[in-house]
């Protein structure tokens, strides 16, 4: 069985206007010639709106994916932003989204402990709505130490639900040193009973796995934080950025390698705004290895040149 283990589905109205408006900065100058945000703004989520659920189920049979498990992004109170659909609503609809395909969908419900009104919201989307987990954000301005969220941890080791909270760098406006794992080890010891899933956690066996496959012809440089110089210096670096998950959304990694000069090649399941011109980005069947292959040499023989 396959399970998408961490997967987002936007029914509309779900993102903070600040959120919508930081996105449509970074888009619109993500690569020359430069573009008016006021003119990506309003196309963001154009390709990620999805009210009834029906793209995300077409996608899950294309690939096999046998079940997914679906986070509700609580973004709202941190930007201290409007949001079109009240995060209350955007549990409900998750909740009965999961009642029309048992056993293939799963929700974690998404609320800020910082609202007035959290513990209400969280009890019911999970006694409610039914919902199976709860996803925490950190990066929208919170330690996960904070003494305010152990209540709700208690709740989910009463409950024996999971929590998952995200654990990968971020982008302007939020706050990306939050989601470090290292502010998780009191966590661990205070709560040892709590079922804790680290997103974006993907090291471990699989790194040694690819390091072992590639020999002295690979480096590991490990992670570079957003703020690390060498970030910018690792894109410029690089003849050919390759990103071949079997699906993106709008991958910021692809944004800040054209930024850089670097031509890329992504995956064809994506919902960028950039068209696959062969010369700066080229999209591929992510399951074909021979394809991918192909379009490393291809813009290796162009000298690495995206103009």
């Amino acid at each position: 069985m396959i399970i998408d283990m961490h997967t987002h589905l936007f029914m509309g109205g779900d993102m903070p206007k600040e959120h919508l408006k930081a996105t449509a900065r970074r888009w619109a100058y993500a690569r020359k010639p430069f573009r008016d945000p006021n003119d990506v703004l309003p196309r963001i989520m154009t390709g990620l709106t999805d009210s009834d659920g029906s793209l995300f189920f077409a996608d899950m049979a294309a690939f096999g994916i046998d079940a997914s498990v679906a986070h509700v992004l609580d973004y709202q109170w941190g930007l201290q932003s409007e949001q079109d659909t009240p995060i209350d609503e955007l549990n409900r609809r998750y909740g009965e989204l999961q009642k029309t395909r048992p056993g293939r969908f799963y929700a974690f419900a998404g609320v800020d402990h910082r609202r007035p009104d959290s513990m209400a919201l969280f009890e019911r989307a999970i006694k409610e709505y039914g919902l199976r987990g709860y996803k925490i954000y950190p990066a929208t301005g919170f330690d996960p130490n904070d003494p305010a969220l152990e209540p709700f941890f208690r709740r989910c080791v009463e409950w024996e639900i999971p929590v998952l909270t995200h654990t990968s760098g971020n982008s302007f406006p939020h706050i990306g040193r939050l989601s470090n794992p290292d502010y998780l080890q009191d966590v661990v010891v205070r709560f040892p009973d709590l079922m804790l899933i680290l997103g974006h956690a993907g090291h471990g066996p699989y790194l040694e796995q690819c390091l072992a496959a590639g020999g002295e012809r690979v480096r590991y440089v490990g992670p570079l934080d957003h703020e690390d110089p060498l970030l910018a210096s690792a894109y410029a670096a690089a003849d050919v950025f390759v990103l071949a998950s079997a699906t993106e959304v709008a991958p910021l990694v692809v944004l800040e390698s054209l930024a850089a000069g670097t031509p890329v090649v992504v995956t064809k399941h994506n919902s960028l705004d950039i068209p696959a011109d062969g010369c700066a980005l080229v999209e591929v069947d992510p399951g074909r290895a021979p394809d991918i292959g192909a379009a490393v040499r291809h813009l290796l023989a162009q000298g690495g040149d995206p103009s």
